[in-house]
């Protein structure tokens, strides 16, 4: 008798161990839910694309580029082709795109990088970088500050000179580097850049990729800059 109920309780055991298995795996097509850093990626816009095949051999999953992924020196990723989503993963932390700021420990000194504005460029962002670490800056910025103080600070530098509605985006691709400037930096920070730390901007892509518009029929207004 004990013998058969030790075999049961070990069948039992069993039993649950695969079924924990199967529900740490399993995926409901219905709501799939992504992990990170994956859920970032797609969130921001750096992955355009992202599919799951199910076939009896097994399961692939491959996404696209958008073009600031593919900007990352050495990423060998174009926006047209579809790439297993390990290497897009891989160039997103080679670029420190869509990765969250790191915090230092409670009690440790600040180190070059850290107490840096949250929706502000600044003075500090421009020394010893590269296009990759100001490309990434940047993004956390917009994504921190929002579309709204995006366009406020440019229409209270008197940098938009639009006569339509246009969005961030287009916006972007036409604004020289002081205009970019002022859209990221706060009008403190902004007023101590050189020229060239404003041109260094007009390499980057959007950083913005929400609804925001330049609406010519209504005013945006930077509540934190007032």
């Amino acid at each position: 008798m004990a013998d058969r109920i030790d075999a049961n309780r070990a069948g039992g055991n069993a039993s649950g161990a695969r079924a924990a298995v199967a529900q740490r795996s399993a995926l409901d097509p219905r709501v799939p839910v992504l992990v990170q850093p994956f859920k970032r990626l797609v969130e921001e816009g750096f992955i355009t694309e992202l599919t799951v095949t199910f076939t009896p051999m097994g399961t692939e999953c491959k996404g696209k580029a958008d073009s600031r992924l593919a900007a990352v020196e050495g990423s060998g990723l174009d926006t047209t082709t579809h790439y297993p989503v390990g290497r897009l993963a891989a160039a997103a932390e080679k670029g420190q795109l869509a990765l969250p700021p790191k915090r230092g420990k409670k009690g440790a000194k600040s180190g070059p990088a850290e107490n840096l504005p949250t929706k502000s460029l600044c003075k500090k962002d421009f020394e010893n970088t590269t296009p990759e670490k100001l490309q990434a800056r940047i993004n956390e910025i917009a994504a921190s500050a929002g579309g709204g103080p995006l366009v406020g600070r440019v229409r209270s530098a008197n940098m938009f000179t639009g006569t339509q509605t246009t969005s961030y985006g287009d916006w972007w691709a036409s604004a020289n580097g002081a205009a970019r400037a002022a859209s990221l930096a706060q009008k403190r920070h902004f007023d101590t850049f050189s020229d060239e730390e404003k041109n260094a901007l007009r390499r980057l892509q959007c950083p913005f990729r929400g609804t925001a518009e330049f609406a010519v029929s209504a005013e945006a207004a930077d509540d934190e800059d007032q």
